[in-house]
């Protein structure tokens, strides 16, 4: 070997070095993006489930009052209008005093059950047409 040819292996030795190096540095910047992806659609779903969270909603819940005697409460941050009971479960029910067009949060209503105990009523409202399942208690 002659030592003319000891610069030219350095610089091919260098040039490998420093292709190894590029390619680790690809990788790990490879790794960088999709974590920074990852990061940024985590945020983006929890701006939506935020978003959703503060949104008003009607929450309407049952509890028993005393023999057959119950109560229909909108414990949620919307108002639940033009409320109805499914068709199948409209004959179930005796209300002590009408619905009415708007159950506010907070408002409640009392009715009994007419014979039978369901173990839930369906209701539906304006702006929420699918029927929403609400459990009854049991009674005792």
């Amino acid at each position: 070997m002659e030592w003319g040819t000891v610069p030219a292996w350095a610089a091919v030795g260098a040039s490998a070095l420093a292709l190894v190096i590029s390619c680790l540095a690809l990788l790990q910047s490879k790794r960088s993006a999709d974590a920074s992806t990852r990061s940024a659609q985590t945020a983006a779903d929890a701006l939506e489930f935020h978003r959703r969270a503060a949104q008003p909603r009607v929450a309407l819940a049952i509890s028993r009052l005393g023999s057959g005697t119950y109560r229909l409460t909108n414990g949620g941050t919307a108002p639940a209008l033009a409320p109805a009971l499914a068709a199948d479960d409209v004959a179930l029910v005796r209300w002590r005093e009408p619905v009415g067009d708007v159950l506010h949060p907070g408002d409640s209503r009392v009715f009994t059950l007419n014979g039978s105990r369901p173990s839930r009523l369906r209701f539906s409202w304006e702006g929420h047409e699918e029927v929403v399942h609400v459990p009854v208690p049991p009674p005792g």
